[in-house]
């Protein structure tokens, strides 16, 4: 099963931009991973980041590396994780945003 977080974002042709969008999406990927995991008990293992870029003609690429391990957790860990700490999910974004650049 996938889980993805999705949106459209005009002119993103800078690492800095790119940077500012993924700190958009991580905590929404988060959320979902998250919940999954309390719903399911599953554990992703791969990200993939997707993208299309006006030059290729708009064709997708993609890239895939594995999931951050701060982000694979279970039992008691994953009802932590729901609980949503600050200092946890600033250092989940950064781990996302680190992995998808």
């Amino acid at each position: 099963k996938s889980i993805s977080v999705e949106d459209s974002f005009k002119d993103c042709g800078s690492l800095a931009s790119v940077n500012a969008v993924l700190r958009v999406l991580a905590p929404d990927l988060l959320a979902r991973i998250r919940e999954d995991q309390l719903e399911t008990g599953r554990n992703p293992q791969t990200f993939t980041v997707n993208w299309r870029h006006r030059s290729t003609g708009w064709r997708r690429t993609s890239a895939s590396c594995p999931l951050p391990h701060g982000l694979r957790c279970t039992g008691k860990e994953v009802t932590a994780a729901a609980a949503g700490s600050t200092e946890r999910s600033a250092a989940a974004v950064e781990s996302i945003v680190r992995s998808a650049m």
